[in-house]
């Protein structure tokens, strides 16, 4: 991974040194744009003319998704919207847009965030009706492609029939009701799914003419040994003995979407578990992608050619274990790195477990300050660490600290 190359690459720095900032959240403490924002403007007091700046915004597909994107495709709107939060309470909720109103993008933690449930409240009785809400609303007020983050959302155990509904999906209970909103007590009793319009039967899909791109921050299925029933023993309050019962009404959700779809069967495709099932049950019946977000989000900024171009990268995140996770901002930067031979330096608030290789050259905050100083006063602690110890760095080596 990453840096280890450097010691076969070495080039001088011609003209202006070229480096690019990528980070993910310092959960808790401060976002992607704050951490990057502080590094850069503070390696500018050290260095000058010497360096020539760039940070790009990438996110795993949790909070801040939405965010990410609206930077990314320059969506200056936010519009509100009243809907229902997990627990069916009334809330306001809210998406990006442009000025023309045809893209749009939307964190479904704005709306079902986990942080809205009562620690007692049961996952049987939470819905993502919410979200279907505003992805109805952004789709009749002009938007054609749509991005959707679903990190962070409550762990609903309605398998994202309750956001079909809101968005034109008929749920049909075995006593012949049809409840508005679903919640997941409702779906795991079963229930017939039909399509409200001939239209949408005719084409097998929602909203059959706009573009859904869907960011999981997890990779967990619909069912199965990573699906939501085994997910949700750890999250959720969903104890070892109700798995079975999860699981056999999930597979249940998962051959309605496939008879409903006309064939798309979305019970092990990655990622299909997020959000309770939001992100398998909206792959079947939208015109629609689902990946991790980071992937998303690194195509969207051409974070490949970024680095290419670049001569040296920061990264890092909140807590760097040295994990290589698919969905983790970190891991896309070294293999787009290693890829071309770049130098990364990581700065992180704290590093756990890491070979020896990647400990050297990973910089943690608490490493440097008090933890209450790093955590309160993160910002703070990023500029020092940068004017005090930049020079150590690759690349940065070779240029005189004006500062």
């Amino acid at each position: 991974m990453g840096y280890h190359f450097y010691r076969l690459y070495h080039p001088k720095p011609s003209k202006r040194l070229k480096v690019l900032a990528v980070f993910a959240d310092f959960k808790g403490t401060a976002n992607a744009h704050d951490v990057a924002d502080t590094v850069l403007s503070a390696l500018s007091e050290v260095y000058q003319q010497q360096i020539e700046t760039k940070s790009v915004s990438v996110s795993s597909g949790g909070p801040g998704f939405a965010e990410c994107i609206k930077n990314l495709r320059k969506l200056p709107e936010r519009v509100e919207v009243a809907v229902l939060g997990p627990c069916g309470e009334p809330r306001r909720g809210w998406y990006f847009t442009n000025s023309n109103k045809t893209c749009a993008a939307i964190d479904a933690s704005s709306v079902i965030s986990s942080e809205f449930v009562p620690r007692d409240h049961a996952s049987l009785d939470l819905t993502t009706a919410g979200v279907g809400q505003l992805i109805r609303h952004a789709y009749s007020n002009g938007c054609r492609e749509l991005f959707l983050g679903l990190g962070g959302a409550a762990p609903s155990l309605d398998g994202g029939i309750g956001a079909l509904q809101q968005m034109g999906v008929r749920v049909q209970l075995t006593d012949s009701s049809e409840p508005n909103p679903i919640y997941g007590h409702h779906a795991l009793g079963g229930s017939r799914l039909s399509f409200s319009s001939d239209e949408d039967l005719k084409t097998r899909c929602l909203m059959s003419d706009m573009v859904v791109h869907i960011a999981s921050s997890t990779p967990a299925t619909f069912v199965g040994t990573r699906g939501v029933a085994q997910s949700q023993i750890v999250t959720s309050n969903l104890t070892p003995a109700s798995v079975p019962l999860v699981e056999n009404a999930y597979l249940h959700m998962a051959d309605s979407l496939k008879e409903l779809s006309g064939g798309i069967d979305i019970a092990h495709v990655p990622c299909g578990g997020a959000a309770g099932g939001l992100g398998g049950a909206l792959l079947a019946v939208t015109n629609s992608d689902l990946a991790d977000g980071t992937y998303i989000t690194a195509q969207e900024a051409d974070l490949r050619e970024l680095i290419k171009n670049s001569d040296i990268i920061l990264t890092g995140e909140g807590c760097y274990d040295g994990a290589e996770s698919e969905g983790k901002v970190v891991t896309k930067v070294y293999q787009y790195a290693d890829e071309f031979l770049k130098p990364v330096v990581v700065i992180c608030g704290e590093k756990k477990n890491l070979p020896e290789y990647l400990d050297a050259e990973a910089h943690a905050l608490v490493s440097y300050f008090p933890v209450e100083q790093a955590m309160g006063h993160t910002r703070s602690c990023l500029k020092t660490l940068v004017h005090d110890h930049s020079k150590k760095w690759p690349a940065f080596s070779e240029l005189r600290a004006v500062r």
